[in-house]
């Protein structure tokens, strides 16, 4: 997991350091939003997956059994946030690839109608990616049963 959301941080990068292109449009600008909207989610998985690593290690320091088993029932939640968090941002990622690919290469193409796609793909994905950094078990568990569909 820890390895996908390494790509989705560097696809982002790549995205926002690209130069703007001699003519027409570029994700840099008015679609700067859309980048900066995923590379902000990536701060909670960090800390999801950060805070489920701690809670492994003291699990398996602890020496009764049961308290060890409800440390990693505590990590079950917080594992799923971050690994549906970043199959969402990696998705995300691949919709702006697409999209600077369209902006770059295809003159004809609207760019007022992909700043409009690319806002209500964002609107589907925003209330699943609320309730996943939440790392409430039972939102998270909800979020991840109705992915949404693209």
């Amino acid at each position: 997991m820890k390895g996908s959301l390494t790509r989705v941080e560097a696809g982002f990068s790549k995205l926002a350091d690209r130069p703007p292109p001699l003519v027409g449009w570029s994700l840099n600008g008015v679609f700067t939003r859309y980048l900066d909207q995923g590379s902000k989610q990536v701060t909670w998985i960090q800390g999801a997956i950060g805070s489920a690593t701690a809670l492994t290690k003291v699990a398996s320091e602890v020496g009764p059994t049961d308290m060890e088993l409800a440390l990693l029932r505590m990590t079950g939640p917080k594992l799923q946030a971050a690994q549906f968090g970043t199959l969402l941002l990696a998705t995300w990622v691949d919709f702006l690839h697409l999209a600077d690919a369209v902006l770059r290469n295809c003159p004809m193409c609207s760019a007022e109608k992909l700043f409009v796609d690319l806002h209500r793909v964002q609107g589907l994905m925003e209330p699943t990616l609320t309730d996943l950094a939440s790392l409430d078990p039972e939102r998270v568990e909800a979020a991840t049963t109705a992915m949404p569909e693209f």
